[in-house]
């Protein structure tokens, strides 16, 4: 079967080679056409909506899992194999990848009607096991089977390259055909009865691939068949409207075994998910993946998290990452690792580790967006959020601290001057748990914005996810001003007198209140998931404290 494959990666400018095991999946941009011009991409790469999936082996059937190719770090994910690449589609797997679905439900992942042929040989009656795969709002790829033909029809969207004169010239093998007025590109080993031939052509937005064991005419009659139904009304048989059935989180929270929860953010609902896959016996292993196909999102859930399952090992598939910019990053406490695409059109990827499982988000969002959206959900695993971006209580919503830890009661000394913990409903001195410095301490001359010359002492209250930032010699002065023109949320605050700066919680997505003044030559600065009230309470504690 690996015949047509070869054949047809010679007409295409994109080489199977050229798609390294640890690069970003060349499909994965919002704009462009699908660099799998021909079935033999398909078949040759890695078929994914996850990034991420690409690097972290093990919990996917991709094309290409298996041979002598070059691997990924868990060998999940291979290169070519043997002389002539990956292995070919099956009647079993025609993606390699992918998931069973429905008629309806494949034809809502492609957000166009999938248009079956209807000839002496094959019928919508002789339809089998149908898989698809989402790339996006209204792109993906389904196959549809019809395993007593031995037949396999391909419905991609959006197509890419139809230039077929141009893909067939100098590669012998490939041809160019006249399907009644539409061109298709054709390939018809010497031994069909082994190899799959294949008719691919475009109708509107959809590319179809024809890949069957059957000779030219039959094979593109077939072809021919679809272009003559194309159109045709609802209702007519073979026919079939796309359909985006409710996702029932409770019934896929039994199936897994496990809570599955979803993004609750400004950008994202619940609601907003149209359809849910599962993939593999949930008692042994699977993965489901909910898509949002109106915000180009995927969430995908993996029964066990495979390899690499700790931050030590995301480390290590970051400094892998070659066509983007991978990152191991701490979310809220748990490991975590964000891939973003070199291409700024380009999918983006974060997955954590939770109570034994792996889950994903992958979309075409900023990085931003998506930490908010693993964040939104993470908050909900632990039971704890009450709405969009609302931390868990109890985490260190500032994770990093400057490198000189120093006991709590030196803070002032550190300083040299004295450092006054808050006293208020929210926080009392008693949950002050760290200190750290940084700059110049005790005899700092200027100010430490550089952290050299001046003194800081942080102290962190992570069980009221509050950091506290002492800074000497400090003030907020007259350029207040501009930065309340520059900052989203910023406002000024005046405290019997005395003039602060105020940052909204999630001023810009999902990030912190702010509060900053200066007293007695401090410049103070609250940082935390509280409101306003409580970070200026908090703040009025401060300055009542230090008289």
């Amino acid at each position: 079967m690996n015949d047509v494959l070869s054949l047809l990666a010679d007409a295409n400018p994109v080489r199977v080679e050229d798609i390294a095991p640890l690069e970003l999946p060349s499909h994965t941009r919002r704009a462009a056409p699908s660099l799998r011009l021909v079935v033999a991409l398909v078949l040759a790469a890695a078929v994914a909506t996850s990034l991420i999936g690409v690097f972290l082996g093990g919990t996917s059937s991709h094309r290409g899992s298996s041979g002598t190719g070059a691997q990924g770090l868990t060998g999940g994910v291979a290169g070519p194999t043997g002389p002539n690449g990956p292995p070919g589609p099956t009647i079993a797997r025609p993606l390699g990848s992918g998931m069973k679905v429905t008629l309806p439900v494949g034809a809502g992942v492609i957000g166009l009607p999938l248009v079956l042929p209807d000839t002496p040989l094959v019928s919508p009656a002789d339809v089998g096991p149908v898989w698809a795969y989402g790339l996006g709002p209204n792109r993906g790829i389904v196959a549809v089977t019809y395993p007593d033909q031995g037949l396999i029809v391909e419905y991609e969207r959006p197509h890419g390259n139809t230039d077929y004169a141009a893909m067939a010239k100098g590669s012998p093998g490939l041809q160019v055909i006249d399907l009644g007025g539409t061109p298709g590109l054709a390939y018809y080993p010497d031994d069909i009865r082994d190899n799959f031939g294949a008719v691919t052509f475009a109708v509107g937005e959809i590319e179809v691939r024809v890949l069957g064991h059957q000779d030219a005419p039959t094979l593109e009659a077939i072809a021919r068949s679809i272009l003559d139904r194309t159109g045709s009304p609802q209702g007519t048989p073979g026919i079939i409207a796309p359909a985006y059935p409710p996702v029932d989180l409770a019934a896929l929270s039994d199936e897994l075994g496990k809570p599955v929860v979803l993004p609750r953010t400004s950008f994202v609902q619940p609601s907003d998910a149209e359809s849910a896959w599962t993939e593999g016996d949930c008692s042994h292993f699977c993965d489901i993946r909910i898509l949002f196909p109106t915000h180009g999102l995927t969430v995908s859930y993996y029964s066990s998290p495979g390899k690499p399952d700790s931050r030590a090992g995301f480390e290590e598939v970051a400094r892998n990452v070659r066509f983007g910019d991978g990152d191991a990053i701490d979310l809220d406490g748990v490991p975590a690792i964000l891939i973003m695409n070199a291409d700024p059109m380009g999918l983006g990827s974060i997955a954590f580790l939770w109570n034994g499982m792996r889950i994903e988000v992958d979309g075409f969002e900023n990085a931003d967006v998506l930490t908010d959206l693993a964040r939104s959900m993470l908050d909900q695993l632990r039971g704890t959020s009450s709405g969009p971006f609302t931390a868990q209580p109890g985490v260190d919503f500032f994770p990093i601290v400057p490198p000189k830890q120093i006991d709590l009661s030196h803070a002032s000394a550190t300083l040299g001057q004295p450092v006054v913990l808050p006293d208020t409903a929210a926080v009392q001195p008693s949950d002050a748990a760290t200190a750290w410095a940084e700059g110049q301490c005790p005899h700092a001359s200027t100010s430490s914005s550089d952290g050299h010359s001046g003194c800081a002492v942080w102290v962190k209250f992570p069980a009221k996810s509050l950091t506290i930032v002492y800074e000497r010699p400090g003030g907020i002065g007259s350029g207040m001003d501009d930065r309340v023109t520059e900052m989203s949320g910023a406002h000024l605050v005046d405290m019997s007198g005395l003039s602060a700066l105020a940052v909204d919680r999630n001023a810009e997505g999902r990030s912190p209140g702010w509060f900053e003044f200066a007293i007695d030559g401090t410049r103070v600065i609250i940082r935390g998931d509280h409101d306003a009230a409580t970070l200026q309470a908090i703040a009025r504690s401060i300055v009542d404290r230090s008289k």
